[in-house]
């Protein structure tokens, strides 16, 4: 995952400072570097959690669909009409 990727650079450098990812200027990771790593052009990404430099939950919202990722739920993806 392109935000894990990322993180892991951010955290390998430095593991007292939070690391954060949102709007470009507001997180030490924006989400714009998350989509051009990952190659995508379309879409929305937000309410992302990072607990001891992992992403413990990302939400990704595309062409009325949302997927959220949550690594220790079942099933670890879980996507939905975007409400």
């Amino acid at each position: 995952m392109a935000a894990q990727t990322l993180v892991d650079e951010k955290w390998a450098g430095d593991q007292k400072t939070p690391i954060t990812i949102g709007e470009k200027g507001t997180g030490i990771i924006s989400y714009d570097d998350v989509k051009d790593l990952a190659e995508v052009k379309d879409g929305t990404i937000s309410d992302v959690t990072i607990t001891g430099g992992k992403i413990t939950q990302l939400i990704f919202t595309h062409a009325g669909k949302k997927c959220v990722y949550n690594p220790d739920g079942s099933p670890k993806y879980a996507v939905s009409a975007d409400k």
